[in-house]
């Protein structure tokens, strides 16, 4: 997926980024920490679902389209 990574550090963990928007000209980026790419790819799955879902609420988007963004 595009703006998105995962990678191993130094430490032994992996690392997943997901570019969450910009600040003048600059990305912002969220990170995510886990001991596999299952894992870290879950959780950043997760939190691109919560984060389409709040900003379809703030835009008060039917219910009917929020379902079929939940399905993808």
């Amino acid at each position: 997926m595009k703006g998105s990574n995962i990678y191993l550090r130094k430490d032994g963990r992996l690392e997943g980024r997901i570019t969450i928007g910009n600040d003048n000209g600059k990305r912002k980026y969220k990170a995510f920490f886990g001991k596999t790419i299952d894992e870290v790819s879950q959780k950043m799955a997760k939190f691109r679902r919560n984060l389409s879902i709040s900003s379809l609420k703030a835009n008060k988007t039917p219910v009917s389209q929020i379902a079929i963004l939940r399905t993808f």
